[in-house]
């Protein structure tokens, strides 16, 4: 069976939501971890199949990626602190994207490539990505957005969860309801 992908390939991902806030001790001062959930994908695009690249040209354009050549690194960080407003922020290749009207394209199209994430089969890795530089500064992004977790996870289970073709579209579908969400939000 011949399988055509795409537009996309060489996906890492994960998420973790933080159902309880600790603290961790850390070089000799305590750090507060409140509750809140962090998500992270990155993937590469191409012209094969779908027009990805093509159509996040503009955008790669604004947002230059820093894994590799035509890499989308979307992630959301979320903090629920007790007596708080919920501070929330998106990134898009290491920069913030916020929420509002002249973003809004953008986030239609992240949603769009989510939804199109969350089928295992629309993309694919390269073996040769997965022994690369593109690979190793993808698995970097994800230990650096997840360090204050460092003392909850168990690193070697969130590496092969960041390659796990069923965890990356869970992942996506995951990222893609938290945009609906705030979209949702936005509009109200």
């Amino acid at each position: 069976m011949n399988v055509s992908f795409s537009g996309l390939k060489n996906a890492t991902s994960t998420f973790i939501i933080n159902e309880q806030p600790y603290n961790i001790l850390r070089s000799g001062f305590s750090f507060y971890v409140p509750e809140g959930k962090d998500i992270l994908l990155n993937v590469q695009l191409d012209n094969n199949g779908d027009k990805d690249l093509e159509n996040f040209k503009e955008i790669l354009k604004k947002f230059p990626p820093k894994i590799g050549k035509d890499f989308v690194s979307f992630s959301f960080e979320e903090q629920q602190v007790p007596g708080r407003k919920r501070d929330f922020k998106y990134f898009l290749n290491g920069r913030i994207l916020e929420i509002n009207d002249e973003n809004l394209p953008i986030f239609s199209k992240l949603s769009k490539l989510m939804e199109k994430v969350q089928n295992p089969l629309s993309f694919h890795q390269e073996s040769s990505y997965l022994e690369g530089e593109n690979c190793s500064k993808a698995l970097y992004s994800i230990m650096l957005a997840f360090s204050k977790y460092v003392n909850q996870i168990n690193i070697g289970s969130m590496i092969d969860y960041a390659f796990d073709p069923s965890r990356i579209a869970n992942t996506a579908s995951k990222m893609r309801e938290q945009i609906q969400n705030d979209m949702m939000d936005y509009f109200v």
